[in-house]
């Protein structure tokens, strides 16, 4: 068992007398002589020890030993002594007025310290404590161990079943629920050298041996392992920075550098646990959306660090330049946003010199994109000046290519030069000579010259060699290369000589910084905490390797986006698909983002698809998961749905939660697409329910729903019928304005179909085709963003005024859009076989009186139809004119019959509905069917029913011979052996034909048998060669990577073995370039001398 002491004392629990009062010449030797014979046993204090202990056990699983009263209590009796003792002296037995105020005043003082010490048990009630001898428990104590919780530093806990305790510290948490299938999430933060010391504690198995049934099975020990991460980066192995085995309490102690850092904790505990955590910096410690919210947020401490910044960019800005103060303010702005962490050049990929350079492109990157072109130009040649920086404020060069003097001599060709005879020539022959050589093509095609002047690839070969040829030798491809080296060296040469002119122009102009440009600079990079944050983002986007050199990158506001989405759905007593939300998110730059749903329903699931392409990106089920989203042109379609394993047969309200977390904010988020783009909500999702009995048809169709669309528009849909063995296909056709229909896709399933993403487009017309064509040409442009498209013509790129923004090519806001129309039709395209039931409940509901009443509404309306013509109008009119609420005969229980659910984004550009062509067509047919001869339609309903009634008469007499075998079934043992059907006298009975009768000859049957062993033998022959290549190819590559995984680690050397055969191989390499080199050499020189 395990105590934990909360306090110790040496002093009773009860207050000993006062000792007497004797004369001073007994204090000599008398008082210890009458302590010596026990004389002053009432009076003296003795030094008990007492331990203050809060039992572990109410963590466990025997709770009638929490309450056990281990010492004695202050009672009545010991407050009526202690009230006697404070009086003094009895007074004389006569006066009796001095004994009744007396006795009176007793009365109040006991009531007062009875009501004090209610008081004091009723603040402490939670709390149940209790003082124990430390001599009792001395010999039984085997290990102790010392948990310090000073006041002043902060404290966190958590466990599998905390108890229930009231914080006197409201800003500290304490007690989480620990989650039982996720880790809990960890946020440590602080401006200084991070100390942090975590404990954990485990309720001992041998506290079960005292429970009423012991248990007696081996119970391992507990585990917990402190895991560090980050946000949105990928970790193949994890990082762990602490492990703790314990069975009872251990603790560890782990430091941190500066900055928030954050920690997911896995613990493995068969018993009861608690972890306790404990720093003189900020901690959080709880469930991942709760760390998540608090990731976004800005630490208190990392304002100290930006308001430095500005603070010194202002001083440094506003001093005179001729001034001898200018080195200073130098100094301060420079150093201010120098790292106060070790800057590892292989960490941050540059090295710390070129931090100033870093810093200021961050800033120019920003401010290029907050300010639009004349404010940028205006502020760039000001901070040219200041950076001493001629490069400020145009784009970033390309990086300079390999020296083609560099490649030119990594060359291999060491062919002789052929010596050139020396002629003299006149002058009219070198005017010919001139004008010749003008007419003749270069012996050095471009082609060639980049080919020769490429850099070489392993194994290093001569580009020279491989193209040099009878006509064109080495000697002049080398000569042509050199001229064109030459060529590149004095272009060099000469940029570096305006470059130089034109640096030294912009450090010698004046030029003075106004109110504007100062205006400018504060309101976008270094005015305001908001602006100081963006440009350290900046800088740390640009360059994510520093950001492990600054404490104040984790800290700062604006690194992460968090948005929380909220709703509720209501739940039908018949309902087990649910849908949440259905919204499209736009991305405007390659991120990273996080969804998490949390729900009242159990199973939960969130799909992505790509409007672009109609792919699914991989989908989450219970889980988080986090995506890579690129720029598109329609964004991407977010739906979340439940499901529920069986109907719930009540209605209730099911609240949901979507958690969107993006590692660049304001990147990807639900919008109009406008620049700039007005953030909303999630759209909620609108499910469309019906109940749709089967009525036997020629085409097997079972329903259908119509769907009228304005804009870009996703929908769900789910169709479940009552037999789970029915073969259903749904198809999805679009009705085309003159009436036909065409067929776009199909989706199938056995017992129910779920088809979760049906992208529906809106109907064309001249302003969406030539806004169409206009992105189509686009498409070959370098997009960035979504909302770029729009902004780009041809290759120019430039800004778009706010009065000039042209809205969103996607995005239709006309109302007067003749809507287009869809259907989604269910077939079961194999039939559905109906039992006898449910055949008299399909006559029923054919001829049941509603059915009449729909075609007297059909003729109504017919006939106003005839009187009023028709006139175009909205989707809504034309709702109006074709009845929604045609009668559909509510199923029965044992009915044939399918659900259909399609979910809608709500207040979006779609509309659905049932489809009732079909009824309407029937009864049109029908009406008209009977205007040519009145009294058909009666005449053919005689006849079915008499047809209807012959079919059950032989279906009731198989009905018998079922009922007669059901009743064998249902004998009972005794009597089953004694009835035995037999079911093979039919086959007995049966006339014999030519046709079906085949005899089996002796060959015959010994060719099958043959056959038959030969097929066993090669199938055993099949499994022995499977079973080798597993052993040898499967389990032995197995093994032979965990040796050799176990042989390797992360910081080790590889063996002398694998040195020596790496060293081999490159040795072979260079000896097979260098006889590959000689031999060319070789035949060449050949070729010469013949």
């Amino acid at each position: 068992m395990s105590l934990l002491i909360m306090m110790a004392r040496d002093l009773p629990l009860k207050k000993p007398l006062p000792e007497p009062e004797v004369a001073l010449w007994k204090y000599y030797r008398w008082v210890d002589w009458a302590r010596a014979h026990g004389l002053y046993a009432d009076y003296d204090c003795p030094r008990t020890r007492f331990l203050k202990v809060n039992g572990l056990l109410k963590l466990s699983y025997a709770p009638h030993l929490l309450d056990v009263q281990s010492t004695e209590s202050i009672t009545l009796g010991f407050i009526e002594e202690q009230v006697k003792s404070a009086t003094g002296a009895p007074p004389p037995k006569d006066d009796e007025e001095y004994h009744r105020k007396k006795e009176k005043k007793t009365k109040e003082q006991i009531k007062l310290a009875i009501t004090a010490a209610q008081l004091a048990a009723q603040q402490v009630k939670e709390e149940l404590r209790e003082w124990i001898q430390f001599t009792a428990i001395q010999t039984l104590v085997n290990f102790i161990y010392v948990i310090y919780y000073p006041s002043l530093f902060n404290f966190t806990s958590a466990g599998s079943n905390p108890p229930i305790r009231n914080t006197k510290s409201t800003h500290r948490t304490t007690d989480v629920q620990a989650p039982k299938y996720a880790p809990l999430y960890f946020q440590l933060d602080g401006p200084e050298t991070n100390k942090l010391r975590i404990s954990l504690s485990m309720l001992h198995p041998r506290v079960l041996a005292n429970c009423g049934t012991p248990v007696l099975d081996f119970i391992e020990p507990a585990n917990f392992v402190l895991e560090r991460f980050e946000w949105f980066k990928d970790c193949e192995l994890p990082k762990p920075k602490a492990y703790v085995r314990t069975r009872g309490y251990e603790a560890v102690e782990i430091d941190f550098q500066p900055g928030r850092h954050f920690f997911r904790i896995w613990t493995h505990s068969r018993m009861n646990w608690s972890i306790m955590a404990l720093s003189e910096s900020t901690v959080l410690l709880n469930t991942r959306d709760v760390v998540q919210a608090a990731a976004v947020k800005e630490c208190p401490w990392a304002s100290k660090f930006l308001l430095n910044l500005g603070s010194s960019f202002s001083n440094w800005i506003k001093v005179n330049r001729a001034s001898q103060s200018i080195i200073l303010s130098d100094r301060e702005f420079f150093r201010s946003y120098q790292p106060d962490l070790d800057w590892d050049i292989e960490v941050t990929g540059y090295d710390r010199h070129l931090l100033h350079w870093m810093f200021r492109q961050a800033l120019q990157s920003l401010l290029s994109k907050t300010l639009n072109h004349t404010e940028w130009k205006t502020v760039s040649n000001v901070l040219r000046k200041y950076f001493c920086d001629p490069d400020f404020g145009f784009p970033p060069k390309p990086k300079p290519p390999r020296s083609v003097r560099e490649i030119a001599n990594l060359d291999v060709c060491d062919c002789l030069m052929p010596e050139i005879e020396e002629t003299e020539f006149g002058e009219e022959q070198m005017v010919e000579m001139e004008q010749a050589i003008e007419e003749v093509k270069p012996l050095v095609t471009p082609e060639m010259m980049a080919k020769l002047l490429k850099a070489p690839e392993l194994p290093i070969t001569s580009h020279v060699c491989e193209l040099a040829t009878d006509e064109v030798p080495c000697g002049i491809l080398k000569d042509e290369r050199e001229k064109m080296i030459r060529k590149h060296e004095a272009a060099i040469v000469l940029q570096a000589h305006w470059r130089g002119t034109w640096a030294r122009k912009c450090l010698k102009s004046n030029v003075n910084i106004s109110t504007e440009v100062t205006k400018y600079v504060n309101d976008h990079a270094f005015g305001t905490i908001d602006a100081l944050s963006r440009l350290m983002n900046e800088f740390f986007r640009m360059f994510p390797g520093a950001k492990y050199a600054y404490s104040v990158s984790s800290a700062l506001s604006g690194v992460y986006g968090l948005q929380h989405h909220t709703g509720t759905t209501q739940v039908t007593p018949k309902c087990k698909w649910v849908p949440y939300f259905q919204g499209v998110f736009y991305c405007h730059a390659p991120v990273k983002v996080h969804f998490d749903v949390l729900s009242s329903i159990p199973h939960s699931t969130v799909a992505v698809y790509n409007n672009d392409s109609g792919q699914q990106l991989p989908q989450a089920y219970n889980a988080h998961i986090t995506f890579e989203f690129a720029p598109n042109f329609l964004g991407y379609t977010l739906l979340g749905h439940g499901n529920l394993p069986q109907q719930p047969g009540i209605h209730y309200d099911a609240h949901w939660q979507l958690t969107v977390m993006t590692s660049i904010d304001g990147a990807f988020h639900i919008c109009d697409n406008e620049d700039p783009c007005k953030e909303m909500a999630i759209p909620h999702s609108n499910k469309l329910h019906l109940d749709e009995i089967f009525l036997p048809n020629r085409r097997n169709i079972l329903g259908g729903i119509q769907i009228s669309v304005v804009k870009h528009e996703s929908i769900s849909f789910r169709a479940a019928a009552t037999s789970p063995d029915l073969e259903m296909l749904a198809i999805l056709r679009a009705v085309n304005p003159g009436g036909t229909t065409e067929e776009i896709s199909k989706c199938s399933g056995r017992g129910e179909i779920y088809w979760p993403y049906i992208r529906l487009d809106p109907p064309p017309s001249k302003k969406g085709m030539s806004t169409s064509h206009h992105v189509m040409s686009g498409r070959d442009i370098n997009i960035t963003s979504a909302r770029s498209l729009y902004k780009t013509q041809g290759q120019k790129h430039h800004k778009i005024s706010p009065a000039a923004k042209a809205r969103s090519a996607l995005k239709m806001k006309s109302t007067n859009v003749e809507p287009k129309l869809y259907s989604i039709e269910v077939e079961c395209p194999m039939g559905w076989p109906l039992t006898l039931a449910q055949w008299r409940r399909v006559d029923e509901v054919r001829n049941s009186q509603e059915a009449a009443k729909l075609e007297l509404q059909t003729q109504k309306k017919g006939n106003k139809e005839k009187e009023k013509p028709a006139k175009p109008g909205s989707a809504k009119d034309k709702d109006k004119l074709i009845p929604s609420s045609v009668y559909v005969h509510q199923p029965l229980p044992g009915d044939a019959s399918v659900e259909l659910e399609c979910a809608l984004a709500l207040g979006g550009g779609a509309y659905a509905k049932r489809d009732d062509e079909r009824d309407i067509e029937y009864s049109d047919a029908r009406k008209a069917w009977d205007a040519k001869e009145p009294g058909r339609n009666h005449r053919g309903s005689q006849i079915s029913s008499v047809s209807l009634l012959c079919f059950m008469i032989q279906v009731l007499e198989m009905s018998v011979e079922m009922e007669e075998e059901a009743l064998y079934l249902l004998m009972p043992d005794q009597l089953r052996d004694r009835f035995t059907p037999l079911h093979f006298l039919p086959y007995c009975t049966k006339e014999r034909t030519e046709h079906d009768s085949i005899v089996i000859t002796p060959d015959m049957a010994e060719a099958a048998k043959n056959n038959r062993n030969a097929r066993i033998e090669a199938a055993i022959e099949r499994m022995r060669e499977l079973q080798l290549f597993n052993e040898e190819h499967v389990l032995g590559r197995q093994k032979y990577r965990c040796q050799v995984l176990e042989k390797l680690f992360v910081d080790s050397t590889l063996c002398p073995e694998l040195v020596e055969v790496m060293e081999q191989r490159e040795e072979a390499i260079a000896q097979e370039v260098l006889n590959r080199n000689l031999s060319a050499t070789k035949k060449k020189m050949e070729a010469k001398k013949k």
